[in-house]
């Protein structure tokens, strides 16, 4: 192999370098080969592995941060979530996705929302879609609404009831307001009308 096959394929130079590790707390230079990061330090250090086809860049002092690769995500959203909301990602059942609503409602006061982001009905044992009259065994003091990972929500009894959706609540456009054979709604809220409770 040759050497110049070993040299970085770009490197930025005089920086401020962002490592976020404490055994380097700040570096000027970082090198790149092949996409990937090989050698972070100072210009001295990362200067000498340039070879005749790296492409240098020269941050003149400018800050460099690591990538923050996100294929499709709502960061406000993300970080609700793992502050704040049930995580249901794991759920393999709606009678555990219950258990889990059960626990918070204890440790919540009547009367302020539960909510809950992630759960999937194609991994449930029970293999069908969860209702409000799941989510009622759970709790009838709390409203209650738990997201699917993509665009449905279920909710309460006591969720529809402070939202003022009823049997006579139309479904807005580009949305659909799921409802049992009485046509009264049943807690699945599709795309749109998701925003009738949230």
């Amino acid at each position: 192999m040759l050497i110049r096959e070993l040299a970085p394929d770009l490197v930025f130079l005089h920086g401020q370098v962002v490592v976020n590790d404490s055994a380097l707390p700040q570096a000027e230079a970082l090198a790149c080969k092949d996409g990937r990061i090989v050698a972070v330090g100072s210009d001295e250090e990362i200067t000498p592995l340039i070879g005749e086809h790296t492409r240098v860049v020269d941050l003149a002092g400018r800050t460099l941060l690591p990538g923050i690769v996100d294929a499709h995500n709502h960061l406000l959203e993300v970080g609700l979530k793992d502050l704040f909301e049930i995580s249901l990602e794991e759920v393999r059942s709606i009678a555990e996705m219950v258990e889990l609503v059960r626990q918070r409602a204890a440790e919540t006061p009547p009367g302020q929302w539960i909510v809950g982001t992630g759960w999937n009905e194609s991994l449930f044992a029970e293999g069908r879609l969860p209702t409000r009259h799941d989510l009622d065994a759970a709790t009838t003091q709390h409203p209650v609404l738990l997201k699917r990972f993509f665009n449905m929500d279920v909710v309460n009894t006591v969720a529809l009831e402070k939202s003022g959706v009823d049997a006579q609540t139309p479904d807005p456009p580009a949305g659909k307001i799921e409802r049992d054979e009485e046509g009264v709604p049943n807690g699945l809220f599709r795309a749109a009308a998701k925003q009738l409770v949230r």
